[in-house]
C-alpha cells in the first residue's frame, strides 16, 4: 500500500496531541491486515461479513482486487475504505470506475478525521489510475461526512416505487409467446452481453452488465439468495429480472434489483418475478429506479406507484466524484442507469 499524509488528530483543548494516523491507499489487505479488518468490520457491521463474503465482494472480484484505503495507528488498523471495481459506460466509451462501501472508523477513534482522510485518499489514488470517477450511495449518517468535504456532487436520489399486491391490482405472469421463451435462469452466458451492451448505451453513465457482472453479482453472491428469470429468443438474450426477498418496516417485501430488456420480453418477466416473490411470501414488491425511462412507464402500468420520501423513513442519496477535475460527470437523472442492484451489496 502507499502511504498518503499522515492524518492528524483533532485538537483538545490543551491536551497532547495523540499520535497522528496513517492513510495508505492500496490493493490489500492480506494476512494479519486482513484478520484486523475482518475484526473491524465484525465489530461495526455484526454478522455482515465473513472471509467469503470479503473474498467475493473484493479480493477475489472478477476485476481483480480492487483500491482499499486504511487508516493505520502504531500499525493497527483503526479505519477502513473498501470499494468494488466496475467497467461502466461513460459517455459512449468503457472506462474503470470504483464503487466506495463499507467505509467505517475505529469506535474508539471516531471524531479525529479518518472518514475524510480515507474518502479523500482513495479518490485521489483512484484519479491516479485513471478511473472515471468514484461514486457510492450512503446512508443518513455518511451522506453528513461526504457532503461537508466539498469534492462530491450530489445529483439525485433515487425514487422508490412499490406494489401492493391487492386483490384485481396484480397480474398472472404471461406465457411465452411466439420465440419469446421465459424462465428461471441458473448461469448468464457470454450471449447476455449483446443485450447490456445495446440497452445501456442509452445512457451517458451505467455499471457495464455483462455475463461476469451478473453471474458475480446476483449468482455467486453468498449472503443474498436472488431469484432471476430471463426472457430470450432462441439463443438471443431479450430481457431479465432479478429479485429477492427483504424485510423492510417489519413487512416482507419482494425487491426487484434489476432489469433489462426491451418492452415485449419486460413486459412478461416482471409480472414473472413478482409472481415469484410474492410465492416466497412477499407481501409488496419494491423497485429503485429513475423516472424518464420506458421501464419506468411499463412499472406504472403494471401498478407500481412512487412512495415518498418520509414513508420509506430513508433516503437513497447518490453521490459522484468525477476523477479529471477539468471534466463534469453526467448529472441528469436521464443521462444514468441504476437500479436497487447498485445499491443491495451484501
Amino acid at each position: 500500500m502507499n502511504p498518503a499524509a499522515p492524518v492528524p488528530d483533532a485538537p483538545r483543548g490543551r491536551q497532547a496531541r495523540p499520535p497522528a494516523y496513517r492513510v495508505e491507499v492500496g490493493v490489500g489487505p492480506e494476512g494479519d491486515d486482513l484478520a484486523q479488518a475482518l475484526e473491524l468490520l465484525e465489530r461495526v457491521y455484526p454478522g455482515k461479513f465473513d472471509r467469503s463474503v470479503w473474498e467475493w465482494k473484493y479480493s477475489a472480484h472478477y476485476l481483480g482486487p480492487p483500491r482499499i484505503a486504511v487508516a493505520r495507528l502504531d500499525g493497527r488498523i483503526v479505519g477502513l475504505q473498501p470499494s468494488i471495481r466496475h467497467q461502466i459506460w461513460w459517455r459512449g466509451r468503457r472506462e474503470t470506475a470504483y464503487q466506495l462501501t463499507d467505509v467505517l472508523t475505529h469506535p474508539e477513534h471516531r471524531r479525529r478525521g479518518i472518514f475524510s482522510a480515507l474518502v479523500e485518499a482513495f479518490a485521489a489514488a483512484a484519479g491516479e489510475e485513471g478511473a472515471a470517477c468514484v461514486f457510492t450511495f450512503p446512508n443518513r449518517l455518511s451522506y453528513p461526512g461526504f457532503a461537508r468535504l466539498g469534492t462530491w456532487s450530489h445529483p439525485f436520489s433515487l425514487p422508490l416505487l412499490v406494489r401492493a399486491p391487492l386483490p384485481g391490482l396484480g397480474r398472472r405472469a404471461l406465457p411465452s409467446a411466439g420465440g419469446l421463451r421465459t424462465g428461471a435462469v441458473e448461469s448468464f452466458d457470454p450471449a447476455v452481453d449483446r443485450l447490456g451492451e445495446d440497452r445501456l448505451r442509452r445512457f451517458q453513465a451505467a455499471t457495464l452488465r455483462d455475463h461476469r457482472y451478473l453471474n458475480w453479482r446476483y449468482l455467486q453472491a453468498p449472503r443474498r439468495p436472488y431469484t432471476c428469470i430471463g426472457a430470450r429468443d432462441g439463443n438471443a438474450w431479450r430481457g431479465y429480472a432479478v429479485g429477492r426477498i427483504s424485510r423492510w418496516l417489519g413487512v416482507r417485501v419482494g425487491l426487484i434489483v434489476d432489469l433489462l430488456g426491451d418492452a415485449e420480453a419486460l413486459e412478461r418477466v416482471l409480472p414473472a418475478m413478482g409472481e415469484a416473490l410474492l410465492d416466497h411470501g412477499a407481501r409488496a414488491l419494491g423497485v429503485l429506479l429513475l423516472p424518464g425511462t420506458p421501464e419506468w412507464d411499463l412499472l406504472h402500468r403494471l401498478g407500481y406507484r412512487t412512495l415518498p420520501v418520509w414513508a420509506a423513513r430513508k433516503e437513497f442519496y447518490f453521490l459522484l466524484r468525477v476523477c479529471d477535475p477539468l471534466s463534469a460527470g453526467p448529472g441528469e437523472r436521464t443521462d444514468w442507469w441504476l437500479t436497487w442492484g447498485n445499491i443491495d451489496i451484501a
